[in-house]
């Protein structure tokens, strides 16, 4: 009735009665998940408590992010992230440390590029020393001793000697001049300054006006000449580079073949390549000197068979040259027999087979 009074309890909250008058509602908020008993007593009018309890079991429901299997399942995509972003972490560190390693060997590597490179430039400017100290010397010191000696007594001499000592002077001056010429054409070598033009050379051509050129030395020394090259030979050079190589290799040969002694120049080729020998019966070329033949400061000029004057440069320069044109040089010799030059270029004809 409407005089009926309520109390209720939960018995998880405690053991104390709370009363709620006249009302038939119960209101609950912010359970925890989990199970509850609600006790409900009446009174009529207010004055005796019913005996008979009520009793209501209610089960209040989780919500999925608020049950263990949430919790669990959120702890473990959390540790599999930490351990993901860890991982990246590492491998991110370990990428860094691969590049700066990689940096690092490249950084060496040029160091160690310089450092050559700075080693060759230092053994360039010793053999630069080297050649003015010893091939610039003879000539310089015979040009001022005879200079001096003309100014000072021109008129004690007749014609014939201040003709001599002219031609003395001639010769210094011309020596002086061959090894300046040497000195900037391997300068601009060096500073990669000589860019070869390739094309289409018949090589028995160009040894011919070579000895055209050559011929009062030959004459001079009464050098026999033998010449095994065939007509139709193409190389695919520099014209002007090829016959400074020819020049070279037979004026080397001239220069150390005594009188009435024998060059020969023939050939070895194949589709790729033709290689020109150049053989002398001369004095011949010592193991140990052999072997820096090449070398920038290896090896100091060495007067002729008839005393000839060099500048100590034609060998260097001539391997730069040949390496210029895509070539290879190597020379035997044995002392007192002579040695032979060998020239390997590339052949006009395996040029066009190629293309």
């Amino acid at each position: 009735s409407q005089w009926t009074k309520y109390k209720y309890r939960i018995k998880e909250f405690g053991q104390d009665w709370i009363e709620l008058g006249t009302r038939h509602e119960i209101g609950f908020q912010s359970l925890k998940p989990g199970e509850y008993h609600l006790e409900v007593i009446a009174s009529d009018h207010g004055k005796d408590w019913n005996e008979d309890i009520f009793k209501l079991k209610i089960i209040v429901q989780a919500y999925f992010w608020q049950t263990r299997w949430f919790w669990m399942i959120f702890s473990l995509i959390m540790i599999i992230s930490a351990s993901l972003i860890v991982r990246s972490r590492f491998k991110n560190i370990k990428s860094q440390k691969q590049r700066i390693e990689a940096l690092v060997n490249i950084r060496t590597k040029e160091l160690q590029t310089a450092n050559l490179e700075l080693k060759k430039a230092n053994e360039t400017k010793d053999h630069f020393f080297t050649i003015i100290s010893h091939d610039l010397k003879n000539p310089i010191g015979a040009a001022k001793s005879v200079s001096h000696e003309l100014k000072e007594n021109f008129k004690d001499y007749n014609a014939d000697d201040q003709q001599e000592f002219l031609n003395i002077l001639d010769k210094s001056i011309n020596s002086l001049a061959n090894l300046l010429k040497d000195l900037l054409t391997w300068s601009r070598m060096q500073q990669e300054d000589i860019v070869p033009h390739p094309e289409e050379v018949i090589l028995i051509k160009c040894v011919n006006r070579t000895l055209e050129v050559l011929s009062q030395n030959i004459q001079k020394k009464e050098l026999e000449i033998k010449i095994d090259i065939s007509e139709d030979l193409l190389l695919w050079v520099d014209k002007n580079i090829l016959s400074t190589i020819i020049r070279n290799l037979l004026s080397n040969a001239i220069k150390f073949t005594p009188n009435g002694g024998q060059i020969s120049i023939s050939t070895l080729h194949s589709s790729q390549e033709i290689t020109i020998q150049f053989k002398d019966n001369g004095i011949g070329i010592p193991d140990d000197v052999l072997k820096k033949l090449f070398i920038p400061g290896g090896v100091m000029s060495h007067p002729g068979t008839n005393n000839e004057k060099g500048t100590g440069m034609g060998l260097v320069l001539l391997k730069e040259f040949i390496d210029l044109c895509n070539g290879e040089i190597w020379v035997e010799s044995t002392v007192g027999k002579g040695s032979v030059f060998f020239v390997s270029l590339p052949a006009y004809l395996a040029l066009s087979t190629a293309k």
